[in-house]
């Protein structure tokens, strides 16, 4: 923060225009590095999420639907029925 303020007053005391492109690069380039760890946390927290939500045993669709889905992203569901269903993915020439 400290390197911001000095680099701050550069800006408004230089009268040369290179330097205050160089400063405002700098900061610049600051702000985002620290919003890449900002970010890089955020990310692992979503990670550690979806790994539990994966390691769980699997829910029945009504207990999903009971609280916030959104709650058990990426976990595993268990649905039961008179009939079966199989999903598996398209071909290409979309011919079964």
């Amino acid at each position: 923060m400290f390197f911001a303020v000095v680099l701050g007053m550069v800006i408004l005391r230089s009268k040369d225009t290179r330097v205050k492109i160089g400063s405002v690069l700098i900061l610049v380039i600051l702000a985002l590095g620290f919003w890449q760890l900002e970010r890089r946390e955020w990310k692992l927290e979503i990670l550690d999420r979806i790994a539990v939500n994966q390691a769980a045993a699997p829910l029945t669709l009504d207990q999903l639907l009971e609280g916030d889905p959104l709650r058990h992203e990426y976990g595993r569901v268990t649905v039961g029925g008179a009939r079966s269903l199989t999903c598996r993915p398209r071909r290409r020439n979309r011919r079964p």
